[in-house]
């Protein structure tokens, strides 16, 4: 074989290796900005779970209207959240547990205005006191679903970031 032509075949293993790498570099690069972003998604709903903690203790506190709607609206930003994140699947079970949140709130915002109606009306001690525990039993199994969310989602963010870490020590 003529040097020329051992040349020509180096270089084109060598440019072959070159976009082999190249790619290589690309892909992990593109999976590790694939894997931050899903880290910071994650991590932006932690951090709206634990706003809401504090909303349904101040709502389950004075039960105010500005509260019951910041409360909605911060539910709804959250779930514009998990919407931008329908492809992780580690967030199912949050789904689930975000979605029964909602439906607990709004027990317990309804038990508030039956116990709020029945006074209105001085209707008798026991009914009233029904609605009472009925309201002090709903309100803890808020507090207690919200704070299985936050356990959820700081479990979601630190396997997030621990494939993220993954993710860049397979790039070195």
């Amino acid at each position: 074989m003529k040097i020329r032509t051992k040349l020509y075949l180096s270089a084109a293993v060598s440019i072959c290796l070159i976009i082999i790498l190249a790619l290589l570099l690309l892909f992990f690069s593109l999976r590790e900005r694939e894997e931050l972003d899903k880290s910071e998604l994650v991590n932006e709903f932690t951090k709206g779970i634990a706003e809401l903690s504090i909303l349904t203790d101040e709502y389950i506190a004075y039960k105010e209207k500005r509260m019951e709607e910041q409360w909605q609206w911060k539910y709804r930003e959250l779930s514009k959240i998990l919407e931008k994140a329908e492809e992780l699947t580690e967030l199912n079970i949050i789904r689930l547990s975000f979605e029964s949140l909602n439906k607990s709130f709004s027990l317990l915002k309804m038990n508030y205005q039956e116990k709020q109606e029945l006074l209105r009306k001085n209707a008798p001690k026991e009914e009233v006191d029904r609605t009472i525990i009925l309201e002090e039993r709903v309100a803890a199994r808020v507090r207690m679903e919200t704070q299985k969310l936050i356990t959820l989602a700081f479990d979601v963010a630190e396997n997030s970031r621990q494939r993220a870490s993954a993710v860049q020590q397979k790039e070195n």
